[in-house]
């Protein structure tokens, strides 16, 4: 199994958010020594606290955006073109889950990886050098019952704030300056904080970059 994984990072997916499974795939299988894993986006990501400071009480923790698939946004374009407008009616009233944040156990974490791989390689024409097709694959497999130990994480409630399409009025702030959940606790991780319609807003309370920042 690790020489397929290791393959299709290096010959068929051609694009790092695709071809990231196989590599967290071989960083895990590499380093026997990690229990807890998170795997996340750069870009998009603000830390505020530690998140390995939450208590894993399931395997393998997803998070949930606000929107649904129904709302026909890039997620149901990615979900539409690889699985076909039957999968979409399936699971079109259900909520987008992101791919750009997991959580989890060693073997769970590895078995997510494998999944995500092999899944992407059965639709290898359709996703070699493009970005986005990942989450679409992320999740099919989530919605239709491939990780039966897996808890869907909703915002405000975890370790991670998937930020985009979230609404203004949810957003809560303690005199640091910090994102709160609704228990009164620091957010860990923010995702997608700069996609929010509110960015310029948010910029400004969590003191990130000069105005001039490019």
């Amino acid at each position: 199994m690790q020489s397929v994984i290791s393959r299709a990072a290096n010959k068929f997916f051609h694009h790092i958010a695709l071809s990231r499974y196989a590599y967290y795939f071989d960083v895990i299988i590499n380093n026997p020594g990690y229990k807890e894993i998170l795997f996340a986006d750069v870009r998009d990501i603000i830390f505020q606290d530690d998140p390995f400071n939450f208590e894993l009480e399931s395997d393998l923790y997803f998070f949930l955006e606000d929107d649904k698939y129904n709302l026909r946004t890039q997620n149901y374009i990615w979900l539409k073109n690889l699985f076909g407008e039957e999968i979409f009616k399936r699971i079109g009233e259900d909520r987008v889950i992101c791919s750009g944040t997991t959580y989890g156990k060693r073997d769970a974490m590895l078995h997510y990886c494998e999944q995500m791989c092999l899944e992407q390689l059965k639709h290898i024409h359709s996703v070699a050098g493009f970005d986005g097709y990942d989450q679409g694959v992320h999740n099919y497999l989530i919605h239709t019952g491939k990780f039966d130990k897996a808890t869907l994480c909703e915002n405000f409630k975890g370790p991670i704030l998937t930020m985009h399409g979230v609404e203004k009025k949810r957003f809560v702030f303690n005199d640091a300056g910090k994102l709160i959940n609704e228990d009164g606790h620091v957010i860990p991780v923010l995702h997608q904080y700069d996609r929010h319609y509110q960015y310029s807003l948010l910029e400004n309370k969590l003191l990130l970059y000069p105005a001039d920042y490019n």
